[in-house]
């Protein structure tokens, strides 16, 4: 398939005025035209076309399975094969297309403002195949999913630009304005301490205003009672185009560069802080005992605690981090992520100890001696489900607390959570996968992050949204690996396979051994609105009452329990 930026009549993200102005300096032919991206919906098009000195807009839909179409005319491939068909077919248009309306020769059509047609192409093929995508599909797959990738992509690629400067306060974004020089239509956006929040902060007449940009439950971002946009990529791209209520359009961006971070806190973290962090551990405080085991962020080892200030000695886990040179933040992002954990404190949630700053860097923890979930079911086909309904219990009780405290955990999984014995199971990894990069099973969203996938919700995919309700998602896809006894979830399937499944309403399938009711907490965790999903509050409960009711009614729970529970009964006043 034909890549359609090399077409000389597709101009790319251009408005429907600089279209029909570009037709107008083409000399107003009959039969004229050009093709543009829709600037309100991402992965459509628009058709202009001149005739007899009118100018017509025909919007090429998208369909679901990838094609694009007139309203309701024939479907296409791709635009190109749309335009073809019109050359010699009216067939719903005006006219038959005659004269293309052609970009200069070696003009690239018009990307988002700020950001070239290349970056967005190249960022969305990297996506393309890192989800699977063989070298020779991808092509195709750029132009069938287009919306998809551009979501995907757009939800992640402002954090690129020059003129997003993360998490500063409303003060330093003034102080980096003003030291810019202030002039009309300066701008910069800025991430705000509320979670899924930006501001929009443009320079009017010597004065600074913040425009206040939220998230709504379907991950679209929008100025009060303003127009709604999928991404900060399009939000930017639309004002400087066009006020459209501001008090001017977005002309010269506040180069981050300019500036060192000096980000606030952020609640993805804890409320409530340790004063000073983790504890720092000395090297000559620990020994060890011998390989717990390897990967890719590096070794666990065996070791022993000896505190110099006189406390008892412990025995503990030693994760060993590899520096990766990719990650030039890697030592900073590990020290805040360890500042967090240290916070944190929960029966079924791994203590930290400490960490010691050397080369490696060490994390010492708390000793789960049976290791990760999915491992230990894995050798353990036979493992009584009672007691794997209790696991999945005392991990919904570890994140209620980490939801209580605004912990969003971002890689909850069955590799994360680790086994103490049969009966007791601890949380573990609090974004650390993020922090040094991980394996095959992430997804790498940024040069210094990986995603994994599987295991996330349709939110994060698309719109990089985080938050308690996406951590719920993948506490589902966690209870299905146990129940599954550590089998990987959607085997075989590449990432665009999972992404058309979750699109077409599609979940996972119910593992042999696992009750009903457990599955249907299952698909209400995979509900695709966040707001349909519920707490982790809720499911503690609800978890809670199926492992009482099973235990009091000495209930053989296997295969056989296929139907709902009783309703409980109401409380007598």
């Amino acid at each position: 398939m034909t890549d359609l930026s090399k077409e000389l009549w597709y101009h790319g993200r251009i408005s429907r005025l600089d279209a029909e102005q570009l037709l107008d300096n083409f000399g107003r032919l009959s039969g004229s035209f050009l093709v543009r991206d829709s600037l309100t919906t991402t992965g459509e098009y628009v058709l202009s076309l001149s005739f007899q000195g009118k100018k017509y807009h025909y919007i090429i839909s998208r369909h679901p399975d990838g094609s694009v179409a007139i309203q309701d005319g024939a479907k296409f491939d791709s635009p190109i094969e749309l335009i073809q068909y019109h050359t010699k077919k009216v067939d719903g248009l005006i006219t038959t297309l005659k004269q293309p309306c052609c970009r200069l020769p070696g003009q690239p059509p018009q990307g988002y403002r700020f950001i070239s047609h290349e970056e967005m192409q190249m960022a969305m093929r990297e996506a393309a195949l890192l989800l699977g995508y063989q070298e020779h599909q991808v092509k195709d797959a750029l132009v069938k999913r287009r919306s998809a990738f551009e979501q995907l992509v757009g939800g992640i690629l402002h954090r690129k630009q020059l003129w997003f400067h993360g998490a500063i306060s409303r003060e330093e974004s003034e102080q980096r304005m003003k030291a810019f020089g202030l002039r009309d239509g300066l701008f910069l956006v800025r991430e705000r301490t509320e979670v899924n929040s930006f501001a929009l902060c443009v320079a009017v007449k010597n004065d600074i205003y913040h425009y206040l940009l939220e998230m709504n439950t379907l991950g679209q971002l929008s100025i009060e009672n303003g127009r709604k946009f999928e991404n900060l990529l399009q939000v930017v791209d639309h004002y400087s185009r066009t006020p459209d209520g501001l008090l001017c359009t977005l002309v010269d961006v506040c180069a981050v560069t300019r500036f060192e971070a000096q980000a606030v806190p952020m609640p993805g973290a804890v409320v409530k802080r340790v004063k000073h962090g983790p504890r720092r551990i000395e090297d000559s405080e620990l020994s060890t005992q011998g390989e717990l085991g390897a990967g890719t962020f590096g070794t666990v080892r065996l070791g022993v605690y000896r505190p110099k200030n006189g406390e008892p000695e412990v025995q503990c886990a030693l994760k060993y981090l590899k520096q990766s040179e990719e990650l030039p933040n890697q030592k900073a992002e590990i020290l805040r992520e360890a500042d967090a954990m240290a916070a944190l404190d929960h029966c079924n949630i791994v203590r930290l100890f400490g960490i010691c700053v050397g080369d490696p860097i060490c994390l010492v923890m708390e000793l789960a001696r049976q290791g990760p979930l999915n491992k230990f079911l894995r050798k353990r086909p036979t493992f009584p489900v009672i007691k794997i309904l209790n696991m999945a219990l005392q991990v919904s009780r570890g994140m209620a607390y980490l939801e209580e405290v605004r912990f969003v955990h971002r890689d909850l999984a069955a590799r994360n959570v680790l086994v103490v014995d049969d009966d007791n199971v601890k949380i573990s990894d609090f974004g650390m996968s993020r922090a040094i990069g991980a394996g095959s099973e992430y997804y790498k969203a940024e040069t210094a992050g990986r995603w994994p996938l599987k295991w996330y919700a349709p939110e994060c995919i698309y719109y990089a949204k985080f938050d308690s309700k996406s951590d719920v998602w993948s506490y589902g896809v966690t209870v299905w690996e146990a129940f599954s006894f550590g089998a990987k979830p959607y085997a075989g399937l590449k990432g665009q396979d999972i992404m058309q499944m979750l699109e077409g309403n599609q979940r996972l399938d119910s593992p042999e051994k696992c009750p009903q009711p457990i599955y249907d907490i299952m698909l209400r965790c995979w509900a695709w609105r966040p707001e349909d999903r519920p707490s982790f509050s809720e499911l503690s409960s609800m978890l809670k009452d199926i492992y009482v009711y099973l235990q009091q009614n000495d209930t053989v729970v296997s295969n056989d329990l296929k139907k709902p529970l009783p309703p409980k009964p109401l409380r007598k006043n």
